[in-house]
């Protein structure tokens, strides 16, 4: 599958797509209810209302000189969106990055499911590289196993991302990891606790801002209503708003300490406070911390 300059104003339903190429010029394009059984490539279009839906991305692997994640926005768009929207769909199985983009994009409400290391490729759920407004809301990341894989990532800088309603269950130390950010919210996402010998030998559900030694301190980030077992910063990078999160340990001024209770089940919604829990109808909002 491959679309350029022209290939617009259409819709691919319940189709088997062996991945492809969706190129500058192309536009007005949905690509509904269909099993990728390969890589996207998606390179150069900017506010093209592509919208993927209700799709699966399963079992596929980052081999030798195949492109690094499921759906890949290879590019850098600066201060433009790529138009492109991800939504209700399935990722899961391989070590292939769910999401990479160096773009503007949304991405809201998909599975992320047992995306795990398998090989030399750095396994990330969901990756930034340097993308400026991605919308990252109401996605459910988690895995099965104690296994390597990254959760929602930015490691070499990310401009006024918003992160929200996310649930981020693995089994690596920092579930939500922004280096050098500038300006992005992480606000209402709930990351999931587990205790010391997480990666690192640190406890799971930690929410961090950093950088690497060659790019600058992040900045302008906004930490509210998440809950979180720790919200760190290091190397310089600081918060320019933090508040009304529920953490358990190094409590930050305007935080709430303690341990929420979820209702339990299965799927996202388990994730949701339960009557009587720490940080019920105590967010900034006067909703719950941690996912609405």
């Amino acid at each position: 599958m491959n679309f350029t300059t022209g290939d617009q104003g259409f819709t691919i339903d319940g189709m088997t797509i062996d991945g492809g190429r969706i190129t500058n010029g192309a536009r007005d394009i949905t690509i509904r209810n269909s099993a990728f059984t390969s890589h996207l490539t998606i390179n150069g279009v900017i506010n093209s209302n592509i919208l993927l839906d209700h799709n699966t991305h399963l079992n596929i692997n980052a081999t030798s000189g195949s492109p690094p994640a499921r759906v890949h926005l290879a590019y850098d768009c600066g201060e433009q969106h790529s138009g492109v929207t991800i939504r209700n769909s399935l990722f899961a199985y391989g070590d292939a990055d769910g999401i990479q983009t160096g773009c503007g994009v949304n991405i809201i409400g998909n599975e992320f499911r047992d995306i795990v290391q398998n090989g030399p490729n750095h396994t990330d759920n969901i990756q930034m590289v340097g993308s400026t407004g991605t919308v990252i809301r109401g996605n459910w990341v988690h895995t099965t196993t104690d296994a390597t894989t990254q959760g929602i990532s930015a490691y070499d800088g990310v401009t006024r991302a918003v992160i929200e309603d996310n649930v981020v269950d693995i089994h690596r130390a920092w579930g939500i990891e922004l280096y050098s950010d500038d300006g992005s919210i992480v606000r209402h996402n709930t990351l999931q606790y587990y205790p010391p010998g997480c990666y690192g030998g640190a406890p799971c559900g930690l929410n961090t801002l950093n950088r690497k030694a060659v790019d600058d301190a992040g900045r302008n980030t906004v930490v509210v209503d998440n809950v979180a077992t720790e919200i760190t910063t290091a190397n310089g990078s600081t918060v320019a708003e933090r508040h009304d999160n529920l953490v358990r340990q190094n409590v930050g001024s305007g935080d709430l300490q303690g341990t929420p209770a979820f209702v339990g089940g299965t799927g996202y919604d388990a994730f949701r406070l339960a009557a009587g829990s720490a940080g019920k109808n105590a967010a900034s909002d006067g909703l719950d911390v941690g996912i609405r």
